[in-house]
């Protein structure tokens, strides 16, 4: 499966991006398991796995999700759902079903990595992790209402470069769902901010959760807990600053972003694009 060009957007699930801990920066004392939650509604959304996720699990999860827009078309045709209670909105969420297939090699190549053989070897264990990842939708009091895979693999062609994975619908609701059911992230600025720490990656993606047009002030502390979790050794907190703050400016050279760091805060303006300000703001 080949395309001239790269994705230039991905749609995540609000409720993916708000997931504090779900997606860190590689660390010494990473948790073992993954074990998440919050609260939607008089819902409670929670996701478990074996491992902690890391950025280059998220920079997989981005690529295929992207890929899974291409392949639905799903800025053209969007499938709202309707409903002020966010339970009823929920419930609703949970039907959607959404496969996407690819290869590694366009895996990879979406990603801005070399698209041979070497490379495939990173992908199937990111996928082997994401796909461990149970995803728990249940009452706040009550038990279990739905249990699915973050991603779930399916059968392929037998070529040893296929991928095909069912999205869990927490994902798929947010490809094929209209306005107020996804945040847009731009791949082009993703892929431009990818270094080897991960830092610059996290903090974009994260800050996503913050509404648009708007001036944020955040302190610099809270940004370290967004990218490393909440588990930040007191030896590498200076270190650990030092990188965020480095990272916003990088942020703000790639996106347009107006930045300004002093004095342990960040004040920051992320702009808004008509196309999803209402997402963000609902």
């Amino acid at each position: 499966m080949t395309r001239s060009a790269l994705t230039k957007h991905a749609k995540i699930a609000p409720g993916v991006i708000h997931m504090l801990g779900l997606f860190v920066v590689a660390s010494p004392c990473m948790a073992p398991q993954l074990n998440v939650s919050q609260k939607v509604g008089e819902m409670k959304c929670q996701f478990t796995g074996p491992e902690q996720l890391t950025v280059a699990d998220l920079e997989v999860l981005l690529g295929l999700i992207a890929l899974a827009g291409v392949q639905t078309d799903s800025f053209k045709s969007h499938r709202q759902l309707t409903g002020s209670n966010p339970d009823i909105r929920l419930r609703q969420m949970l039907t959607m079903q959404l496969v996407v297939r690819t290869t590694y090699s366009e895996l990879a190549r979406e990603l801005g990595r070399s698209t041979g053989g070497a490379t495939w070897p990173l992908l199937k264990q990111s996928i082997a992790r994401l796909s461990a990842v149970r995803v728990i939708i249940k009452p706040i009091y009550g038990t279990a209402y739905d249990e699915s895979p973050l991603f779930a693999p399916l059968r392929t062609d037998g070529s040893k470069d296929s991928i095909a994975l069912n999205l869990s619908p927490v994902l798929a609701a947010a490809v094929l769902g209209g306005p107020g059911e996804f945040v847009q992230v731009s791949m082009e600025v993703f892929r431009s901010l990818k270094d080897k720490s991960g830092v610059a990656c996290a903090l974009y993606f994260r800050l996503h959760s913050l509404h648009a047009g708007q001036d944020h002030t955040i302190t610099v502390d809270r940004l370290v807990k967004l990218v490393y979790g909440d588990d930040v050794p007191q030896a590498s907190l200076r270190k650990s600053r030092s990188r965020v703050k480095a990272a916003m400016l990088k942020i703000a050279v790639r996106t347009g972003w107006s930045v300004e760091v002093e004095n342990g805060v960040c004040r920051f303006h992320r702009p808004g694009k008509a196309a999803v300000k209402d997402t963000e703001s609902s």
